[in-house]
């Protein structure tokens, strides 16, 4: 116990790992020899030279450093398609089943229904932390390069808005922000190639609002700035493109109505998920009366992957001041057959 306490530094993430990585090298009942634990190196550096060696100067570890470099800097997980763009290093199959094999302990994921990601946030911070600048500019690089080779292709025609990737919808915004990109490259966003991905990945324009949104205030803030120096604003036509979108896709969703909905659901011309993320765009701060008729007309016809979604809906709404939403009410039911654990504590989170 005692060396364990070492090896781990008090950290539960280490002694984790460490319990983890020592029991498989174990036989059933077996117990490890205390000399073998006096020479593992303490804490989460050590552990993680034990797990990878020295990235930067292992031989044939290239593709791990570039695997984790990947991870630390990504803004959300990352799908086996956006690594086969990111990384020429990992298109080897031979290279790619034992990098992940040497990093299974710290990544997360299968790259297909679940994107890959650190295990824990405080390995991104660790990871964060250790990397030159030079190097973390060079993969932010990498993230660049490809949401603008993607749009490029977008806009082409050489994808379709299905086929663009969901981390680089989610990301390329945030990517170009971080980067101190022109405002001109966002306003070219405000797009229907752009508009009509967003509508393909989640059948509906949330996403495509919130990048409008902010899009918005990044042209507004580089006129304001421009302004100050005594020069004429250049981002005007960004702006009042922003609002327009904005404006025409908020009044699509303004005339959403309870029976339209239910047709539209039984005659299969939208999916439940369509309708949700219609939804969503009413809630939480939206006092639309509809709003709880909205949700009852969806319910049951969503399956079981959408109740936590609905569920989380509805106690936005129960939370807004003098709502009188019922709302969880008509989920209630359906989450309970599907998740009841969650039911139990969903009653803890709602307001008196």
């Amino acid at each position: 116990v005692a060396e364990l306490m070492r090896l781990s530094q008090g950290n539960p993430l280490v002694l984790r790992l460490r319990v983890e990585s020592i029991c498989q090298t174990l036989r059933p009942g077996e117990l490890p020899e205390l000399a073998a634990l006096r020479k593992m190196p303490p804490g989460l550096d050590g552990y993680l030279e034990d797990l990878c060696g020295p990235l930067d100067e292992t031989p044939g570890s290239e593709a791990a450093d570039v695997f984790l470099s990947l991870l630390t800097l990504a803004k959300a997980p990352l799908q086996r398609s956006d690594l086969s763009d990111l990384a020429p290093e990992l298109s080897d199959a031979a290279v790619w089943k034992r990098t992940l094999t040497k990093l299974s302990r710290i990544v997360l994921g299968d790259g297909q229904e679940l994107g890959f990601v650190l295990s824990h946030p405080c390995l991104k911070d660790f990871f964060t932390d250790r990397m030159a600048a030079s190097k973390a500019g060079l993969y932010r690089d990498r993230f660049l390069a490809y949401g603008r080779r993607s749009w490029q292709h977008l806009l082409a025609g050489r994808v379709s808005p299905q086929q663009v990737s969901a981390y680089l919808l989610a990301c390329f915004v945030a990517h170009l922000r971080e980067a101190e990109a022109d405002p001109s490259e966002f306003i070219a966003l405000l797009s229907e190639p752009w508009l009509r991905a967003w509508r393909a990945r989640e059948q509906g324009y949330v996403g495509f609002l919130r990048d409008a949104a902010l899009i918005r205030e990044i042209a507004e803030k580089a006129d304001r700035q421009r302004i100050s120096k005594g020069l004429c604003p250049v981002h005007m036509v960004g702006v009042v493109r922003a609002l327009l979108f904005e404006y025409s896709v908020s009044d699509m969703s303004a005339h959403l109505y309870p029976e339209l909905l239910t047709v539209l659901l039984q005659e299969g011309f939208w999916s439940p998920q369509r309708a949700l993320a219609a939804i969503r765009y009413h809630a939480p701060n939206n006092l639309d009366p509809n709003f709880e008729q909205l949700l009852g007309a969806v319910v049951d016809y969503l399956p079981k992957e959408y109740i936590r979604e609905a569920a989380s809906l509805a106690v936005e709404r129960a939370r807004i001041p003098n709502s009188y939403d019922r709302s969880i009410l008509r989920i209630a039911p359906q989450l309970a057959r599907t998740f009841p654990d969650e039911a139990l504590r969903l009653t803890y989170d709602l307001p008196p």
